[in-house]
């Protein structure tokens, strides 16, 4: 009804009753779309070289430069930049330095010599790319060192565990066990280093863990994979553990008689029936 006597165009549309016509439109040309009614139509750049001068817009189609695509690719996520990158020390440069990660492992990816993945992995400031670039690598004691790094340094408890799940070097994971963690909690910190304590098998290291772990939750998960006897007698017969399950899991262990016989002697009653019951089974 508003407009039962005609409309009042402004350009393309009415501005009593919102109508709008196929014509006299107030176009945005970059972004091909009316900004009275929003029709669209193809976009309309005024091309200088790579960059349309009136929005910016980047046409990755019109650039061949080597550099120009690496330091477009760096200033934010360009894979179609990465994806016409060949030079491999200008795909280095975007993986060290892009500040999308996407970007950075997409040209990760396509780096094939060992001396530059070796420059990413020494010399990249984003963990995450740096772990990706010492896969590729055929020595794969770099990226256990660099999971274990994670798990030792990562305040946040979940990539810590994550790491610690990629870690096989037996050795790696007893520093893990060993070391303080940076996770944002001291609970945080003893789950950190109980998931590493899980994952350890060999036993002399088990055994040199047991004689000088402090956290008494790590221990008592390192006496029940433990089989070395000196080690379980030491954590049987030290006072220091009073209270934690630790004694009784090691007697519990334990085959050598005679280290039974010294532990009925314990001024811990508790101690001195397990080790007892301990002997009456072995005999």
């Amino acid at each position: 009804m508003a407009c039962l006597f005609g409309h009042k165009w402004n350009g393309c549309k009415c501005s009593k009753c919102g109508t709008t016509r196929d014509e006299q439109h107030d176009w945005d040309l970059c972004r091909g779309e009316c900004k009275r009614c929003g029709k669209t139509q193809p976009e309309q750049h005024k091309w200088v070289g790579h960059m349309c001068s009136v929005c910016n817009k980047i046409a990755i189609e019109r650039v061949t430069d080597q550099k120009v695509l690496a330091d477009i690719a760096k200033s934010s996520y360009y894979g179609e930049a990465v994806a016409k990158l060949h030079n491999q020390s200008m795909l280095v440069d975007v993986a060290k330095n892009a500040s999308s990660e996407v970007t950075r492992n997409l040209a990760v990816q396509k780096i094939l010599d060992e001396a530059l993945l070796l420059e990413v992995v020494n010399n990249c400031e984003y963990m995450e790319t740096r772990i990706l670039a010492a896969q590729k690598l055929p020595d794969q004691s770099l990226v256990q060192s660099l999971y274990a790094y994670v798990a030792k340094n990562d305040y946040i408890t979940y990539k810590a565990k994550e790491a610690i799940n990629k870690l096989t070097d037996q050795a790696l994971l007893a520093d893990v066990v060993t070391s303080k963690s940076n996770a944002d909690s001291k609970n945080a910190q003893s789950v950190v280093r109980a998931e590493a304590a899980y994952r350890l098998t060999d036993q002399t290291l088990l055994a040199k863990i047991a004689k000088k772990v402090k956290d008494l939750f790590i221990l008592e998960i390192i006496v029940e994979k433990l089989t070395d006897q000196s080690a379980l007698a030491y954590v049987a017969k030290n006072n220091c553990f009073k209270g934690s399950f630790a004694r009784t899991k090691a007697i519990e262990r334990l085959t050598d008689q005679s280290v039974l016989e010294e532990l009925i002697k314990d001024k811990d009653i508790d101690i001195q029936m397990k080790a007892n019951k301990r002997l009456s089974a072995l005999k």
